[in-house]
């Protein structure tokens, strides 16, 4: 075979397959010192590959995901309001015994309860319409 007629070097790509776009994103010096480091303990020379591994490594393991499952989540509803319902009526029953120290002393552990089953249920809620990340395109 005649090596004038071989072409050298990689094959060419279609428009569609190289990676001609671009986002800019802004770190502290810190982070981009952090990026830089793991790229080199990688053995990869350009920061644009490294860091489009790093995604798609991590789309395929699926550890990138938005996601609440919405059946869960209103399954946790349901269960908090009970929950909350259950705490007010024992306070309601605690003032019906009469036993003032034992009323308050129950009444704050109860508050505080009640207070953390809101913060959860305002959590659930802020998620409710959340989707799942994308596959990240290879």
């Amino acid at each position: 075979m005649n090596a004038s007629n071989k072409k050298l070097g990689a094959p060419l790509k279609s428009d569609e397959d190289k990676h001609n776009s671009y986002i800019k994103l802004y770190l502290t010096a810190e982070q981009k010192n952090w990026i830089k480091q793991q790229q080199k303990a990688a053995g990869v020379k350009s920061t644009s590959r490294f860091l489009f591994k790093l995604l798609a490594e991590a789309s395929l393991k699926r550890q990138i995901s938005f996601a609440v499952n919405k059946q869960i989540n209103n399954d946790l509803q349901l269960q908090l309001s009970k929950l909350g319902n259950n705490v007010n009526q024992a306070i309601a029953f605690l003032h019906s015994t009469g036993d003032v120290q034992y009323i308050e002393q129950t009444k704050r552990e109860l508050e505080l309860v009640m207070m953390t089953l809101q913060q959860v249920s305002a959590e659930v809620r802020t998620h409710a319409d959340m989707k799942p990340a994308p596959e990240f395109p290879h």
